[in-house]
C-alpha cells in the first residue's frame, strides 16, 4: 500500500483576490474556510466540506456570504478528502482513518457516531441504499455496510482494478477513475464485479442516464456506457483550462474545476459539445471538488470555498410565482427602468443588472432609491443598448425579470 496526498498546497489569501479572467460565469461569494477545501455536497441551506483541516458546515444561505456553523476535527490535520451526505449523517472519509459517520442534526455541533477503517487512502464516498462505497486508492473500491450507523463494517471489496481517486455511482454500477473508467457492477455489494473498461486515464467523471461525462487532461470525453461491458466515445471537447480534477453536469451543462479556476462546457448536444464559459483566476487556490445546486456553482479550493453563478440561459421568473420583479416599461427607451415589487419583504434590498453573460453591470441599493410603496425607479442612462436581467440573487430568492434596454 502507498500513501500519498495530492499537491494541495497553494495559500490564498481573500484580500490577495485580483482580476479574473471570465466569460459566462460569475464569482458571486467565497470564505477561506475551511482551510484546504477537498469536497464539497449541498443540501440548502448548508454545503458540507471535507478538508484538510476537518469536516464543516457552512451556511450558503447568503451566497455572497457563505459562513462556517460547525465543524468536526480531530489533531491538527484532520485530512479528510470526501464527504457525501443522506439525512441526518455525513459520510466523511480521510486518507489515514477510513470512514467516519457523523451526525449533524445540529448543524452548530457535528458528532462522530462510529467509523470503520479502510486499508488504502480514502479519497471519495458515495452513498447508495444501505453501503458506503469509498475509493480507496491503490486498495480499489471499498463497500460498508451502514445500515447501522453506530456499527458500520466492511461488506465487499474489489481491489484489482489499479488505483482509484474519484468515483460517481449510477443505477447499479459504479464508475471509478484512475486507471481508466472502469465499471463495476455492484447489484451484489459483497462481490462487486468489474464489468467494462474505458482504457484512458481519468481525472472525474459524472453520468446522467447513459451518458458518462469523464475528465482526461484538459479534454471532456462524453461517453456512452448504455452496455456498461462495452463502453463508446461519443465525442469530445479540449478546453481552454489545463488538468480537469473535478466534474459536475446540471441541466445542458458540465463544470470542470481546473486547477485554477472552473470551465463550462455545453453539452445539450452530445455529438458537438462546446466551450460556453471559465473563469480562471491564478489566486483562487488549487481546485479539488465542485458541485452544482440550482443557480449556484461551489468549487472546494485550498484557498477554501468559491461560489458561483452561471446565468447563460436564465429565463424570467415564472410570472404564477407570488414573488416577483416586474419590469413595467419593457423595452426600456427612456433611460430609467420602472419596477414594481411584490414580496413579502423588499426593504434593504439589494438589486442587480446583469448582462446575458451573468456579468454585473449596475447595484441598486433600495433604500437609496426613489421609491412610492412598491415601485421603484432605476436610472440605466449609463448602460448600453442590450438584454440584460434584474435579480435580488443576493437573497438567494432566483427571481430574475429580462430588460431590453434601447437607446
Amino acid at each position: 500500500m502507498h500513501k500519498f496526498m495530492f499537491g494541495f498546497l497553494t495559500l490564498v489569501c481573500p484580500c490577495l483576490l485580483g482580476a479574473a479572467d471570465s466569460l459566462n460565469i460569475h464569482l458571486v461569494g467565497y470564505s477561506d474556510k475551511p482551510w484546504i477545501s477537498c469536497d464539497v455536497k449541498v443540501l440548502d441551506p448548508y454545503a458540507y466540506i471535507a478538508s484538510y483541516k476537518g469536516f464543516y458546515i457552512m451556511d450558503i444561505s447568503t451566497p455572497s456570504n457563505p459562513d462556517s456553523v460547525g465543524s468536526y476535527t480531530y489533531g491538527t490535520y484532520s485530512l479528510m478528502q470526501g464527504v457525501a451526505v443522506v439525512g441526518s449523517y455525513a459520510y466523511v472519509v480521510s486518507n489515514d482513518s477510513g470512514l467516519t459517520i457523523i451526525d449533524i442534526s445540529t448543524p452548530s455541533t457535528p458528532t462522530k457516531i462510529s467509523s470503520c477503517n479502510t486499508p488504502g487512502e480514502a479519497f471519495k464516498v458515495e452513498i447508495a441504499g444501505s453501503y458506503a462505497y469509498v475509493a480507496d486508492g491503490d486498495s480499489g473500491l471499498r463497500i460498508i455496510d451502514i445500515s447501522t450507523p453506530s456499527n458500520p463494517f466492511e461488506a465487499g471489496f474489489i481491489d484489482t482494478i489499479g488505483i482509484i481517486w474519484r468515483m460517481t455511482m449510477s443505477g447499479s454500477y459504479a464508475y471509478t477513475c484512475g486507471n481508466g473508467l472502469r465499471i463495476i457492477d455492484i447489484s451484489t455489494p459483497a462481490n462487486p464485479a468489474e464489468t467494462g473498461l474505458y482504457p484512458e486515464n481519468t481525472g472525474d467523471v459524472a453520468v446522467l442516464d447513459t451518458i458518462a461525462y469523464a475528465t482526461t487532461g484538459n479534454i471532456l470525453k462524453i461517453i456512452n456506457v448504455a452496455d456498461a461491458s462495452n463502453p463508446t466515445l461519443i465525442s469530445s471537447c479540449t478546453t481552454s483550462g489545463d488538468w480537469g480534477r473535478a466534474i459536475a453536469v446540471s441541466s445542458d451543462y458540465a463544470y470542470i474545476a481546473t486547477s485554477n479556476g472552473l470551465h463550462m462546457v455545453d453539452v445539450s448536444d452530445p455529438l458537438n459539445p462546446t466551450e460556453a464559459g471559465y473563469y480562471e483566476n491564478e489566486q483562487i487556490g488549487y481546485t479539488n471538488d465542485i458541485t452544482v445546486s440550482g443557480q449556484y456553482i461551489y468549487l472546494a479550493d485550498s484557498a477554501g470555498l468559491h461560489i458561483f453563478s452561471n446565468l447563460l440561459g436564465v429565463e424570467e421568473t415564472e410570472k404564477k410565482n407570488v414573488e416577483r420583479i416586474s419590469i413595467m416599461n419593457n423595452p426600456v427607451h427612456c433611460g430609467y427602468i420602472d419596477i414594481r415589487l411584490q414580496m413579502e419583504n423588499s426593504d434593504n434590498l439589494s438589486l442587480s443588472l446583469v448582462d446575458i453573460a451573468g456579468r454585473k453591470v449596475k447595484e441598486f441599493q433600495l433604500d437609496r432609491l426613489n421609491r412610492s410603496k412598491d415601485m421603484v425607479r432605476l436610472s440605466v442612462k449609463d448602460v448600453e443598448t442590450g438584454v440584460y436581467f434584474i435579480t435580488d440573487r443576493k437573497n438567494r430568492a432566483n427571481r430574475y425579470s429580462k430588460a431590453v434596454i434601447i437607446k
